[in-house]
């Protein structure tokens, strides 16, 4: 393992530091790429749902955002985020989820990114490889397991949040309470 600043300092490539890196072309040219990959992704993550529910059965946009972060330096990672955030609102608006879900699921799927991301570079040295079954088990450990794990935790909150938030808003929804003994209310209606 190394030291945290040099996972922070360094990228995939080892070309000399500028103080504009985000506006470098090539870092361009990768947003507009993570943009059109992850756009494409959520259709096909949409087409994936069994209706009416509107859970994927797989959601390649993650995979998309994962791959784009280990491909570049972290300094650049937030105009990756930023370029993945419009794509999924463009797709998600075209399905008709409601815009407090889709910043939450976004939060989500990032959060979920960023710890496989950062937990991966941490871990594996330079230049990351998927060459040895050690890099492998560490990809598959984090990307698998526990970022799923620690963002289930997020998406779990989801509904509180969603029936204080519409209730404020618009003052148009109601819980149903399943089992009073064990507190658990499901929302039966968003109207945000």
């Amino acid at each position: 393992m190394r030291p945290v600043a040099q996972i922070i300092d360094g990228g995939l490539t080892s070309r000399p530091e500028s103080k504009h890196e985000w506006l470098d072309y090539r870092t361009s040219f990768a947003a507009l790429l993570v943009f059109a990959a992850y756009y494409v992704g959520a259709k096909i993550g949409f087409a994936l749902t069994f209706q009416p529910h509107p859970v994927s059965v797989l959601w390649p946009p993650n995979s998309i955002l994962l791959a784009a972060l280990l491909l570049t330096p972290v300094r650049v990672w937030w105009v990756i985020l930023l370029a993945a955030f419009p794509a999924h609102l463009a797709a998600q608006l075209q399905s008709n989820v409601p815009p407090m879900m889709i910043l939450c699921w976004f939060i989500s799927n990032s959060c979920e990114a960023l710890i496989v991301a950062g937990c991966i570079r941490y871990m594996i040295d330079r230049p990351v490889r998927f060459d040895r079954l050690r890099n492998v088990g560490i990809f598959c450990f984090f990307a698998a397991f526990l970022a799923p794990f620690l963002t289930s935790f997020v998406d779990a909150s989801k509904p509180p949040f969603f029936s204080l938030l519409c209730f404020r808003l618009t003052r148009s929804f109601f819980i149903n309470w399943d089992q009073p003994q064990t507190r658990r209310c499901s929302i039966c209606h968003y109207h945000c």
